[in-house]
Order: structure tokens, then C-alpha cells, then sequence
């Protein structure tokens, strides 16, 4: 129940902003967000009725060249693909290139635009982005750093939410 509390929390909070597009940026070693943002996810869906997407994170993009891309001669590639067989709809961006950070930022930067067409709410997994380069990506509304509970100093987590514009810093959320 305590669990299930601190998710509807957050969604709330999330809920109450004008904020529909928020990053979430983790900030332990090895802290694995899906898991953790199907249960954000799963909670605002409960508050506004509305549906919500999660993004993947970089690191679980296939690798692709420009050429394997396309689809058939004729049609460009889709942006993304949307797997809508779970309770919450996840989101993979198809990259362009050779997949590296920058490109990341880049392709979020093309895309979540596209991809708020598909849903009122997205939640974005940024693991493997640099708080540099996520700052750079216009469309969010604002970023959440996730850490690991009794694993990350206070001081750590000052620094990092340093990094963040005030105006886009949603704060830090401490997980189990």
C-alpha cells in the first residue's frame, strides 16, 4: 500500500503541472527505470483516464544504419514504434546513424514531438544520457532524477540537480 502510495504521489504531482512530456534521468549506477515508470505511468493513467506512453531508454535501441532503415524502397522509416500489447503503450525511437549520445538528444529532440501526437502524457526514460545532453532536448517539459535510496549521497544529488535549468527541474525522487 505504502508503494502503490508513493507512485500515486508522484503521478499526482506530474498531473497538477502543465508538464505532459517529463524525462527521467537516473542518477545511481546500475538503476534500472522501466520498471519504475510502468508504476508512475500505471498511476497517472488511474488519475486522469488519459493514456500515457514511456519512451525506452537509449541503451535498448537496435543499432541501425541509415540503409537498414528503410522499410522498402519507396516509404521512409516511421520514427518510432509504439507496443501497445502491455498495460501501458512503450515507445521505441528508431535511430538514424550511428546510435551515440549526441544522436540520442538529437533523435529525442525530432521525435517526442511526433510522439505527444500518440498520447497526452509521456514519460521518458533518458538512462545513458548525460544531464548535458538531455537539457538539450527542448520538447520536455521538465526531468526527474531517479536515485537508489541509501546508495547516493545527499551531495551527489545536490550536484546533479545543480546541472538542471530551476525552471525545469521537477526534483529528485529516491526509489527502493
Amino acid at each position: 500500500m505504502k508503494e502503490g502510495f508513493k507512485y500515486l504521489r508522484i503521478a499526482r504531482s506530474l498531473r497538477q503541472g502543465p508538464s505532459r512530456a517529463i524525462g527521467f534521468i537516473p542518477i545511481s549506477p546500475r538503476l534500472y527505470l522501466p520498471p519504475y515508470l510502468a508504476r508512475v505511468a500505471g498511476a497517472l493513467v488511474d488519475l486522469s483516464g488519459e493514456e500515457v506512453i514511456v519512451v525506452e531508454p537509449w541503451s535498448s535501441w537496435p543499432s541501425a544504419s541509415p540503409e537498414s532503415e528503410m522499410t522498402s524502397a519507396s516509404a521512409p522509416p516511421a520514427p518510432f514504434t509504439i507496443d501497445r500489447s502491455g498495460p501501458i503503450p512503450a515507445a521505441k525511437i528508431i535511430p538514424t546513424g550511428n546510435p551515440t549520445q549526441i544522436g540520442a538528444a538529437r533523435r529525442f529532440s525530432d521525435v517526442l514531438p511526433l510522439l505527444a501526437s500518440e498520447a497526452p502524457h509521456l514519460l521518458v526514460d533518458l538512462t545513458d544520457l548525460t544531464i548535458e545532453l538531455a537539457i538539450q532536448i527542448d520538447f520536455l517539459d521538465g526531468f526527474l532524477l531517479v536515485a537508489r535510496s541509501g546508495k547516493c549521497r545527499q551531495r551527489h544529488l545536490a550536484q546533479r540537480a545543480a546541472m538542471l535549468p530551476a525552471t525545469r527541474n521537477f526534483g529528485v525522487v529516491l526509489i527502493d
